[in-house]
């Protein structure tokens, strides 16, 4: 921001930096920064515009999967989506009949799949080529990696819009959840440690992902 390059004395003049947390500078210089290009918001749109009166979002990260056989090993996570599933049925508030509409991300496309199953008339996620955009995979055409790009984008903007928020730990859906207009609302972290979700607030959840980062 203090780039002169940037030309955005005006935004500086008006901000008390020093104070800003990077919680709080985040969502308002990304919408600044980034406008979604017109695929993108139809993507989103196509989503959102689904009737519902609460979106509930899943984001399921398994690391190397099928899916995504680039990806590091997260092996702890192979029962992941047994325990969404067991943490949803137990909590119907987060799933009502006729009123949520259930989205779901990953980068394992047998999850979404068992997802989308077990609530058909309710789930719903972006089609595209699952793709981890870190990670190159020669095996795919050059169509399918600008599509899978594009699925990649959609899902970060469409995070950013839930009422709850059902997460793993990962960079991702932590960048996206802090569009969120409330971000610690309704915030839920499956633990590797423990091999349940627990209820979080977004502080808790960026410590966790220091600690992985500086004893990595």
């Amino acid at each position: 921001m203090r780039n002169p390059f940037t030309n955005a004395s005006w935004l500086l003049d008006n901000l008390p930096l020093k104070q800003a947390t990077q919680e709080l500078l985040f969502p308002l210089l990304f919408e600044l920064l980034f406008k979604p290009s017109l695929i993108v918001r139809r993507g989103v749109e196509q989503i959102l515009q689904r009737s519902h009166r609460q979106l509930t979002c899943l984001h399921l990260r398994f690391g190397r999967n099928p899916s995504n056989p680039f990806d590091v090993q997260m092996s702890q996570r192979e029962n992941l989506t047994k325990v969404v599933l067991e943490f949803l049925d137990n909590n119907p508030c987060l799933v009502k009949p006729n009123e949520t509409l259930l989205y779901i991300t990953s980068d394992s496309d047998q999850a979404i799949q068992t997802i989308l199953k077990s609530y058909p008339t309710m789930s719903i996620t972006v089609p595209g080529p699952i793709l981890h955009i870190d990670y190159a995979n020669h095996s795919l055409s050059q169509k399918s990696i600008c599509n899978g790009f594009i699925k990649v984008v959609t899902d970060f903007y469409i995070l950013g819009e839930c009422d709850i928020s059902i997460l793993c730990r990962s960079g991702f859906s932590l960048w996206a959840n802090r569009r969120r207009l409330d971000r610690n609302s309704q915030l839920f972290l499956y633990r590797d440690d423990l091999n349940r979700i627990k209820k979080i607030k977004i502080h808790v959840i960026e410590l966790i992902v220091s600690l992985k980062w500086i004893f990595r």
